[in-house]
């Protein structure tokens, strides 16, 4: 008794201030967890304890800490609590007059019996579409989608440079580096000392067949089976781009999908 009386003695108020800027205040020892402090205060404020979220100087307060350890030892202290949304799935052919009639009766309800609850109003198809929506929990699935980022990242730039490759056999840029027509920006090959005439590979590269300065004479033509390298790799940029938006959507159709071209390009 003489325990419980000290405690009386050295709780202190917390308000608790919800969206709509009203105050609850409610009673609490700095020794309780958070946990604890939620249950407490769903008498006064009527909003469940897995449905609160309470900041405290701009941070998410921990369930398994308790009001000291988060700096609330002091009376009067302002902790927000921001309530979980109520999600309501409503007819898509409901009219508007209706809707905005359930909206303020909920309302009402909830500014009355204590908090106001923020409620998120979607249609049957926008709530079938968010219920696709993977959610990632784990530290494993955050890998994964890196794993998956860094695989699409690597394949679009393999695509892009052999894309870029076609098209400059398929426009014949040829492979000289000196422009053609130009002789005299062409540096002339070192002399062989041995060569007692001094003319060294002057004389033999004039008397051979292949002329260095021709422009055609490492020009590359368009094949046949150049066709199929480009549509092998426009298929796989193209394959690049949705793995870079299923790690960014994070839906499942969009990742079935991905997986299926990819296995589709490796084959």
């Amino acid at each position: 008794d003489d325990d419980s009386l000290h405690d009386e003695k050295e709780k202190i108020t917390v308000i608790v201030l919800d969206p709509a800027h009203s105050k609850f205040k409610v009673q609490a020892h700095p020794s309780w967890t958070i946990s604890k402090f939620k249950s407490k205060g769903t008498a006064v404020h009527k909003v469940p304890p897995t449905s609160q979220r309470l900041i405290y100087r701009g941070k998410l307060l921990p369930n398994d800490h308790t009001l000291e350890q988060c700096g609330i030892y002091e009376p009067n202290v302002i902790v927000h609590l921001f309530p979980k949304p109520n999600v309501i799935v409503v007819d898509s052919h409901s009219t508007e007059e209706e809707e905005q009639h359930d909206h303020d009766n909920s309302n009402t309800t909830t500014t009355t019996a204590g908090a106001h609850i923020p409620r998120i109003v979607m249609d049957a198809e926008e709530a079938e579409r968010r219920s696709q929506i993977l959610v990632l929990t784990s530290d494993e699935i955050f890998e994964a989608q890196h794993r998956v980022k860094l695989l699409s990242f690597l394949l679009l730039i393999i695509c892009s440079m052999e894309l870029l490759t076609l098209f400059t056999i398929f426009v014949g840029v040829p492979d000289e580096p000196y422009p053609p027509g130009d002789d005299d920006m062409i540096p002339p090959p070192p002399l062989d000392p041995t060569d007692p005439t001094g003319t060294g590979h002057h004389s033999h590269s004039s008397g051979s067949g292949n002329d260095s300065s021709d422009p055609t004479a490492n020009l590359r033509t368009w094949q046949t089976s150049d066709y199929a390298d480009l549509i092998v790799s426009a298929f796989g940029f193209w394959v690049a781009t949705l793995g870079l938006r299923a790690t960014t959507e994070n839906t499942v159709a969009l990742a079935k999908r991905y997986m299926y071209f990819l296995f589709l390009m490796g084959v």
